[in-house]
């Protein structure tokens, strides 16, 4: 054993239970300083039916941070002055009313883990709790909280959330010291102005509830509020006074308006305003200039407010399936944007100072009314991902040959032609282009040496280039929906080619060289005329074959 080196001794030593870890320590110094080490900074785990005084004199020695999965057993060896967490493990539907008095012996206990059981209340003695500051009691069946939850005075996280209240007492505002309140997936139609005193919360989660409305206040130090997934219709102007919030969830609710105050907010950094009724925002938007993340997709907005372009430290910007037909001109003013989402609008034009957001890496237009991009396209440098489905668009401009880090071309339903002479993307890896004009393969996409994917199905395309295996990286290809008559040799070098698309044209036969390809797994050939397969199919190992 002493040829075991370190690293391999550890990976053994992390298979033993608590027990056999604690004996080996005690073999050798070398299995005594992996032991050690494994524990450095660790959490421990024991089970309560585990714990003996072996492992207590062990814990007094090392004093690591214990956790105690407590599953009923009274066992007399647990030692209370070394447990700071108990994680109750047994399914109650009540709580035993000797069970607080338990837990009362444990006065380094700062959380207890009641979560995942089945319980439908808790009784009134929880001031023998009244000295731990985490309780988690989600995932039970709460329908009600006793009225005495303020004497757990040093409470600063409390989880509630998947339970079935449908109200909270006004006493919880006496929870002082609460920091974060978890209210997520219950059936709470309204929240207490009591909580309005819970003064040091800073993060409040009220995801998936049916609150119709809010508290007129709310307490100001409020850092983060989740209140997504409710059936808020509107905001208080009110509301507006937390101007600490950093992050602000009011996704999936039925809001139609924003106060007009709601620049006030001026510590936004994370807004999400998604899948509400919004036709607009505020006029004085553009001055949360904080804002890094800000989501309006699935609203009704049909444009963006003139100082939209203030917001100069915005990096993700989420406006699908809106009713925007113009961006407004300071929108190049967003030059930290790195991800920008405008698919389903009815957009007709891009703006040319659009190209100045030179940090832009993903760029979704898809679905909207486009018909011409603009020439400065290329100053787009850093951008990976180009998403233009869907639109009008008939010829690209040949500077989008400078998007030198492009990965991922979509240019899917459109009305495109041919591309532009000696066009190329060296570093294009994905390319859609079905349902568009082609009856040409532009030749210039043979260039494109690091493509994998390629698409060009419903296309109108008579032949295939012999140049096609200059793909030498190619995986899939995709031809179905054209008026091919016939496939050229060269496509037997495709050899890392998996699946191939050449259903729905004119074929009558595939060449030879087909067998060729030792890595296709998925063909579909359905819908040709096909008389004659060669000899080489037969070599093929296909898990697809339509």
């Amino acid at each position: 054993m002493e040829y075991i080196n370190f690293d391999c001794l550890i990976k053994i030593f992390n298979f033993l239970s608590l027990r056999d870890k604690i004996s080996c320590m005690s073999v050798c110094k070398k299995w005594y300083t992996c032991g050690k080490y494994i524990f450095i900074g660790t959490k421990l785990t024991v089970k309560s039916n585990q714990y003996t005084s072996t492992i207590d004199k062990w814990i007094n020695y090392h004093k690591p941070n214990i956790t105690l999965l407590y599953d009923g057993n009274q066992n007399s060896e647990i030692n209370p002055k070394y447990i700071n967490e108990i994680y109750i493990t047994f399914n109650l539907f009540t709580l035993p009313t000797n069970l607080f008095a338990f837990l009362n012996n444990f006065q380094k206990l700062h959380t207890l883990n009641l979560s995942g059981n089945y319980i439908l209340e808790i009784h009134d003695n929880l001031n023998q709790l009244s000295h731990i500051t985490n309780l988690m009691l989600n995932i039970n069946r709460l329908f009600e909280l006793p009225s005495n939850i303020h004497v757990l005075k040093k409470l600063e996280i409390l989880n509630l959330s998947e339970n079935v209240l449908i109200s909270l007492p006004d006493e919880i505002g006496d929870l002082n010291n609460l920091k974060i309140l978890n209210l997520t997936l219950n059936n709470l139609t309204h929240l207490p102005s009591s909580i309005k005193n819970l003064t040091n919360l800073e993060k409040l989660i009220i995801t998936s509830n049916f609150l119709t409305e809010l508290p007129s206040t709310f307490n100001s130090k409020l850092k983060e509020l989740y209140l997504n997934g409710n059936h808020l219709v509107e905001i208080p102007d009110e509301f507006c006074n937390l101007t600490q919030l950093s992050t602000l969830h009011l996704n999936g609710n039925c809001l139609t308006s924003l106060p007009n105050n709601f620049s006030k907010l001026e510590k936004l950094k994370i807004l999400n305003l998604s899948v509400n009724m919004l036709t607009e925002l505020p006029a004085n938007f553009g001055n949360l200039t904080n804002l890094i993340f800000l989501d309006v997709s699935l609203n009704r907005i049909t444009k963006f407010p003139k100082n939209f372009g203030n917001l100069i430290n915005l990096q993700y910007l989420l406006s699908n399936d809106n009713r925007i037909k113009q961006l407004p001109y300071n929108i190049g003013n967003l030059k930290k944007l790195k991800r920008c989402v405008l698919t389903g609008n009815f957009l007709n034009k891009i703006p040319v100072n659009f190209c100045n957001m030179i940090e832009l890496q993903d760029l979704y237009l898809a679905r909207n009314r486009i018909h011409v991009l603009p020439e400065n396209i290329g100053k787009l440098k850093n951008l990976i991902v180009l998403n233009l489905n869907s639109n009008s668009i008939s010829s690209l401009p040949y500077s989008i040959s400078q998007l030198t880090n492009l990965e991922i071309l979509s240019l899917n339903s459109n009305k495109l032609t041919d591309f532009p002479n000696n066009f190329t993307l060296s570093n294009l890896k994905t390319l859609y282009l079905s349902g568009n004009l082609f009856q040409q393969f532009p030749t210039c996409i043979c260039n494109f040496i690091k493509l994998r994917k390629l698409y060009m199905g419903s296309n109108k395309l008579l032949y295939i280039p012999d140049t096609i295996d200059k793909l030498k990286n190619l995986t899939t290809l995709y031809f179905g929906g054209n008026n091919l008559t016939c496939i050229p040799d060269s496509i037997g070098n495709l050899t890392n080619l998996n699946t191939l698309y050449l259903n729905f044209n004119e074929l009558t036969t595939l060449p030879e060289s087909i067998g060729n390809l030792t890595n296709l797994r998925f063909l579909y050939i359905n819908s040709n005329n096909m008389i004659l397969l060669p000899n080489s199919f037969t070599k093929l190992q296909l898990h697809v074959c339509t």
